[in-house]
């Protein structure tokens, strides 16, 4: 799997494979993009970044073709709301989409929704915590354009505060890892805050003031 990270000044590219229980890093590149290709993570010319994909796809054995990655900023919205313990799959779709409705600030024809039941809810049992994530089709589009213009096949889209809480799991301590965990991801024009408490994103945050601020300063 190549997972590729979609940066304002550049795009990073890993090749990971999985043996013997663990995961190895088998290639790193990354590729300088010119000013205003990504900007507040929207494409404006797909055509460019899909060339520079093909140019880091040159680093990587032609075995890898399946690539991970994940969208983040103002088009990704995630909540975790309360549902009735009693539906089933069907009913709970059906409620799920109607609180996206409702409490997303986008229309739901133009936007990929997806959601997980976590656990049973503290306070009422009856019910159970379900993670909503929304994120806007032309956000995911743009990115697996990009990659599948350059030859490659998308098979995992992902929002960057969950993936970063999954690495989490792998980087620390159990102990450490119930207690909680704040993740500070410093871009080039964009830092996020993320709190992981128990496996679950509880807060997120992002701001539009990156390394690239102090630097010309």
């Amino acid at each position: 799997m190549i997972g590729i990270d979609f940066g304002s000044h550049s795009i990073k590219a890993v090749a990971i494979s999985k043996g013997k229980g663990t995961f190895q890093i088998d290639a790193v590149a990354e590729a300088p993009i010119p000013k205003g290709l990504i900007v507040d993570n929207h494409f404006e010319d797909i055509a460019k970044l899909t060339q520079i994909i093909k140019q880091l796809r040159k680093n990587f054995p032609t075995s890898y073709k399946n690539v991970a990655m994940a969208v983040k900023g103002a088009d990704v919205i995630t909540k975790v709301i309360a549902m009735n313990a009693d539906l089933d799959e069907l009913e709970l779709e059906s409620q799920v989409e109607l609180e996206a409705e409702n409490s997303i600030p986008f229309p739901i024809d133009e936007i990929f929704l997806d959601f997980e039941i976590i656990a049973p809810n503290a306070a009422d049992k009856s019910l159970n915590d379900v993670l909503l994530s929304a994120a806007r089709r032309e956000t995911v589009l743009a990115q697996v354009n990009c990659v599948e213009d350059a030859g490659l096949t998308t098979k995992i889209v992902d929002v960057a505060g969950h993936a970063q809480s999954r690495a989490c799991e792998l980087l620390f301590d159990r102990p450490d890892y119930e207690k909680g965990i704040a993740i500070v991801d410093i871009g080039a024009s964009q830092m996020m805050l993320h709190i992981v408490h128990q496996g679950n994103v509880i807060f997120s945050r992002s701001k539009n003031h990156g390394g690239a601020y102090f630097v010309h300063k």
